[in-house]
């Protein structure tokens, strides 16, 4: 009886330890995960900033209001499956407010404006966005620096 105790209470320690060990396993493979998502999720807001930067030189260049309009329908066509798949992922673009600077937002440029009062953004560089409340990109921001 007391060896079958014993045999028992050995059993127990090795699936424990063997639970730790799982437990170790799995955290690291949620870890690494969270980087490969992460990451993918960076890859797909620099193409979007891409478009939206190919998208405002196009419309630069060109003449008259219903061509720029036209660029900018095909732009958004573009751009829109890809937001739809941010959306759809749980990723937000951050909004920014005018008046003050939030903790999520990098300064990346001032400019000298009298009539505005200091770290008033003037404005948005690229944006920002967060999934589930964690910042994916912060905001660069040009702010009013007198």
């Amino acid at each position: 009886m007391v060896e079958e105790i014993e045999s028992i209470r050995k059993k127990v320690l090795q699936g424990q330890k063997e639970i730790i060990k799982l437990r170790k396993e799995l955290k690291e493979a949620l870890q690494i995960n969270e980087k490969l998502s992460s990451s993918l999720l960076q890859q797909i807001i620099e193409t979007v900033d891409e478009i939206e930067s190919a998208e405002k030189a196009k419309v630069e260049k060109e003449e008259g209001f219903k061509n720029r309009e036209n660029i900018k329908n095909q732009y958004q066509k573009i751009k829109s499956p890809i937001l739809k798949l941010l959306k759809k992922l749980g990723v937000e673009k951050l909004d920014v407010p005018i008046n003050k600077i939030p903790e999520y937002c990098k300064t990346v440029g001032t400019v000298k404006d009298s009539t505005r009062v200091n770290g008033t953004i003037v404005s948005v560089v690229k944006d920002g966005y967060r999934k589930d409340k964690k910042v994916i990109r912060h905001t660069h921001v040009i702010v009013v620096q007198n």
